[in-house]
């Protein structure tokens, strides 16, 4: 039998189970077949050791384990899928936002360089106009006039005044629109100018004269001509962009011959002719805006008061040069008092026909000196006084040359030598007279400007360091100019 049983084994082995002992201290366990397979079968109720060990529990606790691990790594595998999805994600939209603005910023360098290539167009042009400039502003420094308003017929009764940083700044009349305008320089060259129209009421803006306040801001008097009256502007700021305008004095036809000058305390003080009754007027102002005034009637012997020229003394009295129509003579009247409540008259020269075109200087020593035309002589005349109230004079005629000495506008040197911008009506020209001393004995006549006719309606201002500047009218042309000498 047992032989029978060997001999089957080997044929039948997937059909039955052949049982084969292990060995094992205790009880004995089997090489089983399942299926196809081999397997380790206990004994009843026992265990397979090997080492003491129990094997299928060994086994089983590893399989466990081996579960766990595969759990654990397909839960990391998820993480890992997720994890990896989202930093595509974040990578995706980091592109698309790094592609954006990439595209952006090429958007901004390409209008930037279109930018630059623009502004390296406009430094060009600006180079070329500086240079331009440059050359204008050399030949004006050399004596060549420039023009500063060509708008229209424009400057007449041009008065004259430089800032702190030597600025001109000049009042005129417009002919074309009959109004009050200023041109306030950029520069100590004025190549370029703002240019305001001050007062436009009616016919305005004759027999101007200009002042600057201490913050450089500019004060005119001048005449309204649609009323027969005196009025005063003054500019809110430098470039007098706004101003208040004063009605000063509406007694009868005035505000002719005007002369501003401004007190210590910025208020202004204005003489004038009064036509209707033929007399040398004075308004002082109370305040810098002149929000009332004083009115004098300065000088009323005779018909008096052309041709007003006013400057304060130290102590803010008027003294004013002017001519006396009666006796065609030059007089001064220097008051006693800031208001001018009283004052003393004096006939400067008793020849007959001197007098106009007066323009009045005071010393270092506060003593008069008076330049004006000889209209008998048709000379050039400058008067200087002694003292303060003018007792006695020198008269000397500075031109002599033809028919001079109309318009004339009066500054002093810093040694006290007069310096008399003038037309030649002969020539139809504008000249400078300077002084080589105080009292003029001698003088340098030169012919600053000559081209058509010009050389009216001059007002002279001096640099710091004695340049003279002059603004006057081109009367062939209707323009304002502008000449600079140096002395």
């Amino acid at each position: 039998f047992f032989f029978l049983v060997l001999m089957w084994v080997p044929i039948s082995i997937t059909l039955v189970a052949l049982v084969v002992p292990v060995a094992s201290r205790k009880k004995q366990g089997y090489v089983g077949v399942i299926g196809a397979n081999l397997h380790l079968l206990p004994p009843t109720n026992g265990s397979i050791l090997v080492g003491d060990q129990d094997l299928l529990a060994t086994i089983s606790t590893q399989q466990a384990t081996i579960s766990q691990q595969n759990s654990k790594i397909d839960i990391l595998t998820s993480k890992l899928s997720q994890q990896m999805s989202t930093m595509v994600s974040q990578h995706a939209s980091y592109v698309a936002n790094l592609t954006l603005q990439l595209a952006t910023e090429q958007e901004e360098l390409s209008a930037l360089q279109a930018t630059v290539l623009q502004q390296e167009a406009q430094l060009t042009i600006l180079q070329q106009n500086l240079a331009l400039q440059f050359e204008a502003d050399l030949l004006f420094v050399e004596g060549v006039p420039r023009v500063v308003d060509s708008d229209g017929s424009v400057g007449m009764y041009s008065s004259l005044a430089l800032t702190l940083s030597g600025f001109p700044v000049i009042s005129y009349h417009d002919s074309t629109n009959n109004s009050l305008k200023v041109a306030v320089c950029n520069n100590v060259f004025c190549s370029t100018a703002t240019l305001r129209i001050v007062d436009s009421v009616g016919q305005v803006g004759t027999d101007t004269s200009l002042a600057l306040t201490t913050n450089n801001y500019p004060v005119i008097s001048y005449r309204d001509m649609s009323f027969g009256r005196l009025k005063l502007a003054v500019c809110n700021d430098a470039t007098c962009s706004t101003s208040i305008i004063r009605i000063l004095d509406i007694n009868g036809d005035v505000g002719y011959s005007t002369s501003l000058a401004l007190s210590s305390a910025d208020h202004p003080v204005i003489s004038y002719y009064d036509l209707t009754n033929g007399d040398l007027k004075l308004a002082v102002c109370s305040d810098s805006s002149c929000s009332s005034s004083t009115l004098r009637v300065v000088d009323s012997d005779g018909n008096v008061g052309w041709y007003s020229s006013l400057a304060l003394s130290s102590d803010n009295y008027p003294i004013i040069a002017y001519y006396d129509s009666s006796n065609e003579v030059l007089k001064l009247s220097v008051c006693d008092d800031t208001s001018c409540f009283t004052s003393t008259q004096q006939a400067i020269e008793s020849v007959d026909m001197t007098g106009a075109s007066t323009s009045l200087a005071l010393t270092s020593s506060g003593n008069p000196v008076i330049a004006y035309h000889d209209s008998s002589s048709s000379n050039l005349k400058v008067a200087v006084c002694s003292d303060a109230a003018c007792s006695t004079s020198t008269i000397r005629s500075v031109d002599s040359v033809g028919d001079v000495g109309h318009y004339s506008a009066l500054s002093l040197l810093a040694n006290d030598s007069p310096i008399i911008s003038y037309r030649d009506n002969t020539n139809h020209a504008l000249k400078l007279a300077v002084c080589d001393d105080s009292t003029c004995f001698t003088s340098t006549i030169h012919t600053v400007d000559s081209q058509g006719d010009v050389g009216a309606y001059t007002s002279l201002a001096l640099t710091t360091n004695d340049d003279a500047l002059i603004s006057y009218l081109d009367l062939t042309n209707g323009d304002l100019k502008l000449a600079r000498v140096g002395v």
